[in-house]
């Protein structure tokens, strides 16, 4: 059974460089272990970025910029892949850099739709005093 080595405690460094190449083997995935599994590898890799792409601007101002965003979920992505390779816990995959900094991005866009909605609809109007 493909264990995805997500969890296991290998005794190798295990590393995919190629870019897709995981995703490519989700339909095989999907046949051998139902659609839960390919689902979750995938769409919680982009998921679990969301939050950080979303929250990192909400609480830092000067950190609303989408490119700065972005490399800030790519070496964050970055730290924890290496460090599954260093310590051997799983395995390091360019395509898990690639979907988590994609959830960066797509947090970052949700935080970015929600503040100009709020600047333009939700903010408390002023109004004016009367004499």
């Amino acid at each position: 059974a493909d264990s995805f080595h997500r969890t296991d405690f290998l005794e190798e460094y295990r590393y995919n460089l190629q870019l897709f190449q995981e995703m490519e083997r989700f339909p095989s995935v999907w046949r051998v272990h139902g659609p839960w599994i390919a689902l979750v590898n995938l769409i919680g890799n982009v998921a679990v970025f969301m939050p950080f792409g979303f929250f990192l601007p909400f609480h830092k101002r000067n950190l609303r910029n989408g490119i700065v965003v972005s490399c800030l979920a790519f070496l964050f992505s970055l730290l924890i892949e290496t460090t599954q390779l260093i310590f051997k816990i799983g395995v390091f995959d360019v395509d898990d850099l690639f979907l988590n900094t994609v959830g960066g991005v797509l947090g970052y866009l949700t935080f970015f739709i929600s503040f100009k909605l709020y600047l333009k609809y939700g903010r408390p109007r002023k109004q004016k005093m009367e004499k």
